[in-house]
């Protein structure tokens, strides 16, 4: 599908960024994922510019990603059921998943080389780039395993298969931080690459704002750029 550029930013707009695959490329694990220190700088001056209005929306736990992003910025993990905002130094009380849903995903990743576990809080991802063959039988044990948890889904991504509570949503935090100072107002922007940001990009152009679709692929947002090194470009042009 072919999408235009975005426009260059305002500092009337808000800001919503994905974290993995969106401001640093994908890995084939998820701990060798991180920023540069330039990349981190201008991070804090985006919000600055926007008195504050920006937000790091990630579908990595909360406590992982506030360790890899400037303390001054919101960071909003495990897909928008925690956040933690700038300045914050205590963690928030993360709940784990369902421990008989975890067993069967362990299960399940234990008969292929490369494919592993990661709990997120109450987000149990199985990771199969290493072993993208495995990933049908992968992705069906993780629906399966969801399917017997009560309130929780199973979502698809890149190389990812989840399960996760169904109050976890990348539309419902923005919509819920659209509420809020210093977003209230504003016009939202929402940026990410995979399945799991279509919630957000939705939500965004519900508020009158766009989505931003990194990479190719089928997408509801309105616009697109090739990879991370186009969004760090677009980006420093928006400050």
């Amino acid at each position: 599908m072919t999408l235009p550029l975005p426009p260059i930013l305002s500092d009337d707009h808000a800001l919503f960024l994905d974290f993995d695959g969106t401001l640093a490329p994908l890995q084939a694990h998820a701990d060798d994922v991180h920023l540069t220190d330039a990349q981190k700088t201008m991070l804090i001056k985006l919000a600055d510019v926007r008195d504050g209005a920006m937000a790091l929306l990630s579908g990595r736990d909360v406590r992982d990603l506030a360790k890899r992003t400037p303390e001054g910025l919101m960071r909003v993990g495990n897909h928008g059921l925690y956040r933690m905002a700038g300045g914050e130094t205590e963690f928030p009380n993360v709940q784990d998943p369902p421990t008989d849903l975890v067993t069967l995903l362990e299960m399940a990743v234990a008969k292929h080389d490369g494919a592993f576990l990661e709990v997120k809080g109450p987000v149990a991802t199985i990771h199969y780039r290493a072993c993208p063959d495995a990933g049908p039988v992968l992705i069906d044990a993780v629906q399966s395993a969801a399917a017997r948890q009560t309130g929780y889904i199973s979502k698809v991504g890149n190389h990812v298969a989840e399960a996760l509570p169904e109050s976890a949503n990348k539309g419902a935090a923005l919509e819920a931080l659209m509420q809020e100072q210093p977003y209230e107002g504003r016009v939202p922007v929402m940026v990410g690459d995979d399945t799991t940001d279509e919630d957000g990009f939705l939500a965004a152009q519900r508020l009158g704002g766009f989505g931003v679709k990194v990479g190719a692929g089928e997408t509801v947002a309105r616009k697109r750029l090739k990879d991370v090194s186009d969004v760090w470009t677009w980006l420093e042009k928006s400050l």
